[in-house]
């Protein structure tokens, strides 16, 4: 241990001998006195202290508190010789908010002048003996003659009266006074990086919880200024604006302490009405209540907020407790909800002892001072709890987003690649196609070889239907899809559409306008303003399915006119769609369970013809599905030929 460590320790061994050696003296618990009230404050040092000495007089032993009042009060006490240890004693008076306090002594049974000093916020002489926040008098020691002296108080206050004299000797003064700065330093400093967090959080997250924890500031300052910092680091303003603060700040503490369990159980939405009613609680008793502040109101003001916020806190204790077992929340949020509560509980005590309804105790300040240091310990663990969990649920958001933009991009490269796939299917299929007419004029009577050729006709117009779906489907997916309307047959466009397909033997093809049949003519009245290059493909898809789900038999489709919309159904008398699969029919690469294999296809037919309606304005739907067979029907709205085209984005 170096020399520093070694005069350092003896330093703080010293102190701690002198305050065993020297244990301070208090006016009430350790010495007694008598006390008289003055209503209108008419007194004088002599009439007060015949009122004193009166037989009536009852000697007290408890710390000096009186309620909210507007009278003024005298107390005599005596300070006997063996308080002195031949030497001055220092008296250090609080609270630090009592507006009046006038000090008269001299020794005991001397007929001489006596010594006045006088403090408190309305003081204007020197407010003390020595440079410290409590005021604090220098008792000389005592005459050789004297047994002791003889001192009588004056106080009055605007508000809760509280008078705490302490007898220090000096040593045991300046040693208490160092460890109680240092103990507060590092108090205060901890309450003021903690709000400054606090403050910080709340801007950072734009979170009420953040903000509820930032306004315990409160009563930490409402602390300070009990503790006479305002009037001892500002003495030109520091009275008055310690006496303003401390009025001010009382009105305000229970709104401070209750915000934070409001926010950390979410009352907001969890009770909107108790929310409501905190919020008006807090608007009309504790702000208005303000402007009564200086006058003779106030004592009114308080009893009233008293009354009212321990209403207001029994309801939210209640609705606290509720949430708690019902709905069970994390470990954090039950510190972060019930921890004000035990300094408000504190503090409900700490007001009623300032009314003389439970007797005052020095304990309670203390345990006050503990609890609100804890709570903000409390809430600081929690609130950066409560960041952890933030930031993991952002990160979280990020890697879901990134992989949601990484699903867009494969989706997109998806729709290229079938873009390019079909566009590099229509080149052979069109040289096929073309190559396949040219061998058809030819004038051949092998009739084997004939139908050969419409084999691979049917073959490569299902290659060209398959590519035509694959690039509406591109289309649709894209972000704008045209649909260029004209005017066409719709009869025609079913015969086109039906085309495509490549009906077997098994399977026959039947048209009807109205649910008449008709030949390869169409009627006058069939006329409709549509895109027929994705309506045939829409159409050809639901035919195609029909074929590729049916065993064999009549496919059926009726064109009709119905309530302004153009009606086109498809039916077959297949085996009907399971029950399962009915509800995914219209989802892209969707197809329906088939054990045996058989039924080629992406999944993309239906999908693609419902999109094609809807981009006309219309509705794909599975109108009937039995064991007897399905029926498919677009419903496509009757559009005016003036209109050439529409966009859907």
């Amino acid at each position: 241990m170096n020399k520093a460590a070694w005069v350092f320790a003896t330093l703080w061994l010293w102190s701690l001998s002198l305050a065993a050696l020297a244990t301070p003296l208090q006016i009430g618990p350790d010495i007694a006195y008598t006390v008289v009230a003055d209503p209108h404050g008419r007194y004088d040092l002599d009439s007060a202290r015949q009122r004193l000495l009166a037989p009536a007089s009852v000697p007290q032993r408890q710390v000096f508190a009186r309620d909210y009042t507007t009278a003024a009060y005298w107390l005599r006490s005596v300070l006997p010789r063996s308080a002195f240890h031949g030497s001055a004693l220092w008296m250090e008076i609080k609270p630090s908010f009592v507006d009046d306090v006038q000090l008269f002594y001299r020794p005991l049974g001397s007929d001489g002048p006596w010594q006045h000093r006088t403090t408190g916020d309305n003081a204007r002489m020197p407010r003390s003996d020595l440079d410290y926040r409590f005021p604090v008098f220098v008792i000389p020691a005592l005459p050789a003659d004297a047994s002791g002296y003889e001192i009588i108080f004056r106080v009055a206050n605007r508000g809760p009266l509280l008078l705490r004299p302490t007898l220090w000797q000096p040593a045991a003064f300046v040693s208490d006074a160092a460890r109680s700065s240092a103990w507060q330093a590092f108090y205060f400093g901890l309450a003021f990086f903690s709000t400054l967090a606090a403050v910080t959080l709340g801007l950072v997250f734009k979170s009420r919880l953040f903000w509820s924890v930032a306004a315990l500031a409160g009563p930490y300052l409402l602390l300070a200024c009990l503790e006479g910092y305002a009037a001892w680091l500002v003495p030109q303003a520091g009275r008055w604006l310690q006496d303003m603060l401390t009025a001010a700040l009382t009105l305000l503490l229970y709104p401070c302490l209750l915000w934070a369990p409001v926010e950390a159980l979410d009352i907001r939405h969890r009770r909107p009405r108790l929310y409501r009613l905190f919020g008006i609680t807090c608007g009309l008793f504790a702000l208005l209540l303000i402007f009564s502040i200086g006058t003779d109101f106030y004592p009114n003001a308080i009893r009233i907020q008293t009354v009212v916020f321990a209403a207001t806190s029994l309801a939210l204790f209640w609705a606290a407790i509720h949430i708690l077992r019902n709905e069970r929340p994390d470990l954090s949020t039950v510190l972060l909800s019930l921890g004000p509560f035990a300094m408000l509980a504190v503090s409900f005590l700490g007001m009623l002892s300032l009314r003389e309804i439970v007797p005052y105790r020095l304990t309670l300040y203390t345990v006050w001072q503990y609890v609100l240091m804890a709570n903000m310990l409390l809430v600081m663990v929690v609130a950066l709890i409560q960041v952890r969990k933030q930031r993991q649920q952002a990160l979280a958001s990020q890697r879901l987003e990134a992989d949601l933009r990484i699903e867009r991009e494969a989706r997109f490269r998806q729709r290229q690649f079938l873009g390019m796939v079909a566009h590099e299917f229509r080149t052979p299929m069109a040289v096929i196609s073309a190559c396949l007419a040219n061998l058809n004029a030819q004038t051949d009577d092998r009739a084997a070889l004939r139908k050969r050729h419409e084999r691979i006709a049917r073959a490569t117009e299902r290659l060209v239907q398959l590519t035509d779906t694959c690039l509406a489907d591109a289309r649709l997916a894209a972000d704008r899809l045209l649909v260029d309307r004209r005017d066409v047959s719709l009869t025609a466009l079913m015969t086109s559409a039906a085309s495509l397909v490549d009906v077997s033997d098994r399977h026959s093809w039947r048209l009807s306008f109205a649910g008449i049949d008709i030949d390869e003519a169409a009627p006058v009245n069939d006329r409709a303003f549509v895109d027929d290059a994705l309506l045939r493909i829409a159409i050809s898809n639901v035919v195609d399915n029909a074929v590729k789900y049916t065993a064999g038999g009549r496919i059926q489709g009726d064109v009709s006119r119905a309530n302004g919309h153009w009606r086109i159904a498809i039916a077959d008398n297949g085996h009907g769609i399971a029950a399962q699969a009915v509800a995914t029919l219209f989802e892209r690469f969707s197809r329906m369970p088939q054990p045996e294999h058989t039924v080629r296809g992406f999944g993309l037919g239906l999908h693609v013809s419902r999109q094609i309606a809807r981009a006309h304005g219309g509705e794909l739907a599975l109108e009937r599905n039995t064991p007897q067979g399905c029926l498919f029907v677009f419903t496509l709205p009757i559009v005016d030929s003036s209109r050439t085209h529409d966009a859907l984005g």
